[in-house]
Order: C-alpha cells, then sequence, then structure tokens
C-alpha cells in the first residue's frame, strides 16, 4: 500500500496548528471564494472555518486514494474504516505538551499527509495543495525566526567561517597596504 486515507486525527493536528497561532494563516487560491462563499482574496483558517478546511484536506486525500486504487470503493480504501464523510474539527488539547505544538512536528505530520493526498495529476493545482504550503510556509518561518536573514559581511551566524569572507579580509588588507604605501609615497614626494 503506498497511499492511504489518513487518520482524521492528522488532519485535527494541522488545523489545530493553524488555529494556536498568533498570526494566523490565509490561503490565496482561485477555488477559496467559491468554497468558502467570500469574495476575493485569501481566506482565513479559523474557528469558524476550521470544519471546511478539514473537510478540504479529507476530501482531497480521499480522491487520492481514490485515484491511486480505483478499483476501491470509498468503503475499502486504506485507512480508517470509520471515516465520517462530513469531517467535523475536533479540539487538540495541547496541555500536555510541552509547549504550543512545534512547527518540525507540523512539517514532519504535513509531509505525510501530502504524500497521502498528491496522487492525482491537478493535485498542485487544489485547494487543499494550497493550504499545505501555506501550513508550510508558517512553519518553516516559525522556526527560522531567529535565524538571520540573509548573510553578508558582518551578519552571519556565529561559527561559519566562509572561504569568501576570509578573502574579503584579504582583499581589504592588501587595499589597506597599498593606500599606506601609497600615502608613505605622497608624503616622500612632499618632503
Amino acid at each position: 500500500m503506498s497511499a492511504y486515507v489518513v487518520d482524521p486525527l492528522t488532519i485535527d493536528f494541522l488545523i489545530a496548528y493553524c488555529l494556536t497561532r498568533r498570526n494566523r494563516l490565509h490561503v490565496y487560491h482561485d477555488l477559496a471564494p467559491s468554497v468558502f462563499g467570500t469574495g476575493p482574496g485569501g481566506v482565513e483558517i479559523n474557528e469558524q472555518t476550521a470544519d471546511r478546511w478539514g473537510q478540504v484536506l479529507q476530501d482531497e486525500n480521499v480522491r487520492s486514494v481514490q485515484y491511486r486504487y480505483p478499483q476501491d470503493t470509498r468503503d475499502t480504501l486504506p485507512g480508517p474504516s470509520d471515516l465520517e464523510d462530513v469531517y467535523s474539527y475536533r479540539h487538540v488539547h495541547t496541555t500536555g505538551l510541552s509547549g504550543p505544538i512545534k512547527p518540525v512536528d507540523v512539517l514532519s505530520v504535513l509531509r505525510c499527509y501530502e504524500y497521502q493526498a498528491c496522487e492525482t495529476p491537478d493535485w498542485k493545482e487544489t485547494l487543499a495543495a494550497a493550504l499545505v504550503e501555506a501550513i508550510r510556509h508558517h512553519a518553516i518561518s516559525a522556526l527560522t525566526m531567529d535565524s538571520p536573514w540573509g548573510i553578508s559581511r558582518g551578519t552571519r551566524p556565529a561559527g561559519l567561517a566562509f572561504a569568501r569572507e576570509i578573502d574579503y579580509q584579504l582583499a581589504d588588507k592588501a587595499a589597506a597596504a597599498e593606500a599606506r604605501r601609497t600615502q608613505d609615497d605622497l608624503l616622500k614626494v612632499r618632503k
């Protein structure tokens, strides 16, 4: 079995991550306004939209596995046999965790979900893929919040040495030495 319908707990976990973020996630996709009954623009993932976003993820996962196993009916697809047709978000209690849901855990669960939901040729154009990408982008941003934004001379992570940076330092020293020689030569000429 190379694809299966994920347990609804997987979807609950991904939606819970979205709901526990201070900066709420928005998904921008052409289908979002028709699915959510909104105008153009992004659709926020919040308590009012959690069930529908979860349904988007579940439906795409089921569609993917049905595409992979066309001989199976929805009831015989690999995965939970008690899967409800209508997804309903169930709150994920994080009190047992040592803090909020970790972005690295979200990325791992997201990889699993995406692997199970990407079998159709149009996966990358789906609303579910747009949601996955929004969650991935947010989790990566959360993981890299304290990391440098770009690398340049004078701004690099501690402990790293770049050959190019050493070249810059040598070039700076050579330029400084040349400037001193030029200055000394000018002083000699004036005397």
